[in-house]
């Protein structure tokens, strides 16, 4: 599901993206966001311009909370621009220049993303990072 969403906005999935991008956080586990765009850097210098955690589901508000806070860390530690969420209910944008908050998150469900006017929006949110 994602991955044509990628393309769909622009975005070259193999040359972009790097999937299961590990970063270094805490006693030196490692962790993986699920898709990274434009990552770069060295152990403890790795930075991506946006990344996405992907679930199969997020069925409930207590769930979206708890992939939210994974993401988040993420983000964070990556010095990200925005970062997103994506299941079978939709995606969920949340962007740097609002402090992450979950309170001004974008949510759009797959059927929403087919209208032009709401992907239009959507792609000219991703062509500013």
């Amino acid at each position: 599901m994602l991955e044509p969403l990628l393309t769909k906005l622009g975005y070259n999935v193999k040359k972009d993206f790097t999937r299961q991008f590990p970063i270094r956080m805490g006693r030196g586990e490692r962790f993986y966001p699920d898709y990274a765009l434009h990552a770069t850097g060295k152990r403890g210098n790795e930075r991506a311009d946006f990344i996405w955690e992907a679930k199969y589901r997020i069925p409930t508000q207590k769930q979206l909370r708890e992939d939210y806070g994974q993401a988040l860390s993420y983000a964070r530690r990556l010095s990200c621009n925005g970062m997103g969420l994506v299941s079978q209910e939709g995606i969920w944008v949340f962007w740097e220049k609002d402090d992450f908050s979950f309170d001004k998150l974008r949510k759009y469900s797959w059927n929403e993303l087919q209208n032009p006017d709401i992907f239009g929006k959507l792609k000219t949110a991703f062509h500013g990072i």
